[in-house]
């Protein structure tokens, strides 16, 4: 999706890129972390010049870990909002996730977090 606050790219994992000037990477991913029996994402915010900017983790619990990480980029993206960056290139390896916004396939619509991604993706 590109749009003017967003732009949303699937990790291939070949090789990492740093964001275009003026612009922010969003990564992000997430584990089922069987020894605590909980879902775990993170995210870090870098610059164009390969600077971290900001990170964290969370343990989100027993959900799914699909929802895991819509949740983790729903916060990613908030987080990014709140610190005044609006050009926003988020990076996933969850294919799914990403084509589930692109395509707004409707089969995940009843996450809290994909109606939430939804909505922050249609910004203008």
């Amino acid at each position: 999706m590109n749009n003017k606050q967003f732009e949303l790219a699937v990790n291939d994992r070949k090789q990492w890129k740093a964001p275009v000037n003026d612009w922010v990477k969003l990564n992000l991913d997430g584990l089922l972390d069987i020894k605590i029996g909980s879902t775990v994402v993170g995210g870090l915010l870098t610059d164009f010049a390969r600077q971290w900017l900001v990170g964290c983790t969370k343990t989100l619990g027993d959900i799914l870990l699909f929802q895991a990480e819509a949740r983790s980029m729903m916060e990613g993206l908030k987080l990014a909002q709140d610190r005044g960056y609006r050009k926003v290139e988020v990076e996933n390896d969850n294919a799914l996730l990403i084509e589930s916004i692109y395509c707004g396939i409707s089969e995940f619509n009843g996450f809290a977090e994909m109606q939430q991604l939804n909505l922050i993706c249609d910004r203008e």
